[in-house]
């Protein structure tokens, strides 16, 4: 934390203090090159950073200033507390379900977001890696007595094996050829669900499936699971934003734009690729496995083409490039499905 005496002469201190007042203000600091203090508020508004700060009053008399998150951080903070509150709200009911499945296929478009807004992979696998992590911690819980924490974990280090694999071989292809050679791969995941009948349960599928239980405490209501999937997928959220604005995001970025230039200047083009298209399908995977325990039921539905379609008309709708616009895109899709339920025979 930066500390400035009433001199104005900046230092940072390190001495033990008690704070005796915080607050937090909204400002916006001007981005000019070699910076200014934290303490400075002028400054040509056209080139201004929102961020929020924390001012802090010590029993010494010092102020000190500290950067708290960015913009969008601090938006997806809000959006975390407010996520808190809608359940006071809307209840435990209906309301408070469609809630929870939107966190779920949040996270599934996130993940989806990262690889093919930001890595310019396009991959229409998604739906094939959710029925995985689905049908993977439904298994190991119904059929082998694991607990259900234990079988999403064992869930998600099977999909990422399976995405490694996969992934080393699929992404060296590129466009319509790599969307379907990821398309024929949902296909296959979805007929191997329908055959293998004596572990999935064919077309009947998979029921009697434990509520997800943390430390004994079980999350076997709409009340309780709301808050343990929002955090989640908020947190999911704020991983997958700060990887794009970092080195890693820039990489990706630049192999979208063009993935030979990118290797030209020292980017490690393969390995990025796999990593993401892994990091994405465990996205996919854990959501998979989350709605499993949630609904106690799993179908092959969960994998069919239809719902790779449905992943990739979210991000499209709320943008390839915004993350926040997956949240759009999924918020207004499902309550789309929810209200037009009459017409389900036709889409």
């Amino acid at each position: 934390c930066w500390v400035s005496t009433n001199e104005g002469k900046p230092s940072i201190g390190r001495e033990r203090m008690i704070i005796t007042r915080a607050e937090t203000i909204l400002v916006s600091i001007p981005f000019k090159a070699g910076g200014i203090p934290p303490w400075s508020f002028g400054g040509d508004p056209k080139c201004n950073f929102d961020t929020l700060l924390i001012r802090l009053e010590t029993d010494s008399g010092l102020v000190g200033w500290g950067k708290a998150f960015s913009r969008n951080e601090d938006q997806a903070l809000k959006a975390m507390i407010d996520t808190r509150v809608l359940p006071l709200v809307v209840g435990d009911g209906y309301y408070l379900n469609v809630l929870n499945f939107i966190a779920i296929y949040f996270m599934v478009a996130v993940g989806l977001c990262l690889l093919v807004g930001y890595c310019g992979q396009l991959s229409i696998s998604h739906a094939a890696f959710f029925a995985v992590g689905a049908y993977a911690s439904a298994i190991l819980s119904t059929r082998y007595g694991l607990p259900s924490f234990l079988a999403v974990i064992i869930g998600q280090f099977i999909a990422a094996l399976l995405a490694w694999g996969v992934g080393a071989v699929v992404l060296r292809l590129h466009g319509h050829y790599l969307a379907i050679a990821t398309l024929a791969l949902s296909i296959i995941v979805e007929v191997l669900i329908k055959e293998m009948t004596f572990l999935t349960g064919g077309l009947d599928g998979l029921s009697g499936i434990p509520a997800l239980s943390i430390l004994g405490f079980e999350f076997d209501s709409d009340f309780r699971f709301h808050y343990l999937i929002w955090p989640l997928a908020m947190l999911s959220f704020l991983f997958a934003l700060n990887l794009v604005n970092s080195r890693v995001g820039r990489v990706m970025v630049a192999i979208r734009e063009g993935a030979a230039i990118a290797s030209l200047f020292g980017a490690e083009v393969s390995r990025i690729k796999i990593r993401i298209f892994i990091l994405s399908s465990v996205y996919a995977s854990l959501a998979g496995s989350l709605y499993a325990h949630y609904i106690s039921f799993i179908s092959p539905a969960a994998g069919s083409l239809m719902f790779a379609i449905d992943i990739i008309m979210v991000i499209a709708f709320g943008g390839f490039t915004l993350l926040w616009g997956a949240l759009l895109g999924v918020t207004a899709l499902t309550y789309l499905n929810e209200y037009l339920t009459v017409f389900a025979d036709y889409k």
